[in-house]
C-alpha cells in the first residue's frame, strides 16, 4: 500500500440535465475489457489496471483502475459516475487533488 497525492477528474456515460455540453459518451467497455460502472477509474500508466484507490477527503470513495485514457502522468484518477451531475457535485466537494490509499494487484507489488 502507498499514500500518494492524485489528481482528481470526472467522466460519465451520459448527458445530465443541465450539462449536455459534457457528454463524454463512455458507456461501452473499459481499457481492460470492464464494463464502465460505479467504482471504475482512468487512472495513470504509472498505476497498473486493478489497483484500487481509496480516495480520501469529505466524500472518500472506492474505485478501482480499469480503464486508461489521454491521462497526464503522475497519479492522474478520472472517476466514472452514471451521470455528470452526480460527479460534477463530488469532484466540487473534493476538489482536484486528494490523498488516496493505493493498494497495487498482488502481482505487481513494488
Amino acid at each position: 500500500m502507498l499514500i500518494l497525492a492524485v489528481t482528481l477528474s470526472i467522466y460519465a456515460c451520459g448527458a445530465s440535465p443541465g450539462y449536455e455540453h459534457l457528454d463524454s459518451g463512455f458507456c461501452g467497455r473499459t481499457y481492460s475489457g470492464v464494463q464502465v460502472q460505479e467504482g471504475v477509474a482512468a487512472c495513470s500508466w504509472e498505476m497498473p489496471l486493478g489497483s484500487t484507490l481509496v480516495v480520501l477527503g469529505p466524500r472518500p470513495r472506492i474505485v478501482q483502475c480499469w480503464d486508461r485514457g489521454h491521462l497526464p502522468p503522475n497519479t492522474h484518477v478520472d472517476v466514472f459516475f452514471e451521470s455528470v451531475a452526480e460527479g460534477i457535485a463530488w469532484l466540487g466537494e473534493m476538489g482536484t487533488k486528494a490523498w488516496a490509499l493505493i493498494f497495487w494487484p498482488e502481482e505487481e507489488e513494488p
